[in-house]
């Protein structure tokens, strides 16, 4: 089975994952392009190395178990056979995407869907290309999507209708509530509920690295200038509304 776990940039993707890892012990595999011992470096309690056959996968294993998973290898693509074929298999593949569907579907594949208000996920997204990449983004560009990763409409109208089992996520639900959140993906994913299930505190990520995750805001957008609040509502209240966010 794959397991995408898509968002749209800024939107609490690396939570989720936490989540993930913390509760379940699997890792995710990124589609975008990183190396193998940068993965190991993020997970020092984990022993990863290249697959022993297959050089499309990677082996890992966390300290305090014995069990042996496989991941999907990172810089791998994903083209159409091979998604067939990790679709069918009884393991779980969890990949990491800000893209949008790979099509067409097949049985065997599933999405965690996460979203965030449309207006603090562009904030957060050109305060990093500001504060990492050294690039400035005018928000009016942002919002109508002509950065990075395009339009946060467009790219949730299209997960939304893509025909794979769906959990939809928000992540101001998530950052407050866990533990439910993991008894969601327990459900969802067919995986047991933790008997105690370990949370992902926002504090922890923010000490870890403070740039990535800097202090949590919630419905900052609400302090944007009028005019672009006004774009921000033109361009993304339809879809937007839909999974309850108001403008």
């Amino acid at each position: 089975m794959i397991v995408y776990v898509a968002s749209y940039p800024r939107s609490g993707n690396a939570l989720v994952r936490s989540l993930i890892q913390l509760n379940w012990a699997y890792l995710t595999t990124s589609d975008a392009m990183i190396d193998l011992d940068v993965v190991a470096r993020f997970n020092p309690r984990y022993d990863i190395s290249p697959h022993k056959s297959n050089p499309t996968l990677a082996s890992f294993k966390r300290d305090d178990q014995s069990a042996i998973r496989n991941m999907l290898a990172p810089a791998v693509p994903l083209p159409t056979p091979m998604r067939r074929s990790l679709a069918k298999s009884p393991e779980i593949f969890f990949v990491k995407t800000h893209e949008w569907p790979r099509l067409p579907s097949f049985e065997g594949e599933k999405v965690i869907q996460i979203v965030r208000h449309p207006g603090d996920a562009i904030l957060s997204e050109q305060q990093l290309k500001k504060d990492i990449r050294d690039k400035h983004a005018e928000l009016t560009s942002i919002i109508l999507g002509n950065e990075g990763y395009g339009c946060w409409s467009a790219y949730h109208g299209a997960w939304s209708a893509v025909s794979i089992p769906k959990l939809t996520l928000k992540f101001e639900e998530v950052a407050e509530d866990n533990e439910t959140a993991v008894r969601q993906m327990a459900e969802f994913l067919g995986l047991p509920v933790p008997e105690q299930i370990t949370h992902s505190p926002f504090e922890a990520a923010h000490a870890k690295n403070p740039t990535r995750n800097p202090v949590k805001r919630l419905d900052a957008w609400r302090k944007m200038e009028p005019d672009l609040r006004e774009l921000l509502k033109r361009q993304h209240a339809e879809t937007g509304r839909l999974f309850g966010y108001e403008f």
